[in-house]
């Protein structure tokens, strides 16, 4: 049985601050943080997930001191560690990769001109 300290809930609320400090700086608007709530849920099963396999390999491994007291919290905070500055540094990689419309080769050398009226009436740039 997993105590309630264990459950992860901590850690969905970090994951989802992050997540929206992250999509709210990069798309700047308001309307991504229910798409961070989403993805913080999975973040938040994948780190759980990472913090008992880890905990039971590592019993297997004949660490019995991970499963009572400091060795437990010490080990748990690292793994949620781990996962959290993991998906924080992936995620700002991944959203900082030029995608085909955003890529500087592909936009239009008239950037921030209303075409075609540019053209039309002209311009003293």
């Amino acid at each position: 049985m997993i105590d309630a300290s264990c459950a992860g809930f901590t850690f969905l609320c970090i994951s989802f601050l992050m997540l929206s400090f992250v999509f709210v700086e990069r798309f700047k608007s308001w309307w991504m943080i229910p798409l961070a709530l989403l993805s913080a849920l999975p973040v938040t099963v994948l780190a759980n997930t990472s913090r008992i396999v880890t905990m039971l390999r590592l019993e297997a491994f004949g660490f019995d001191w991970v499963m009572d007291g400091p060795g437990h919290e010490f080990i748990g905070a690292f793994v949620y560690l781990f996962c959290l500055t993991g998906t924080y540094f992936g995620l700002r990689w991944w959203l900082s990769k030029p995608t085909s419309h955003n890529d500087q080769n592909s936009q239009p050398k008239n950037r921030g001109k209303p075409y075609p009226y540019h053209t039309i009436v002209g311009s003293n740039d």
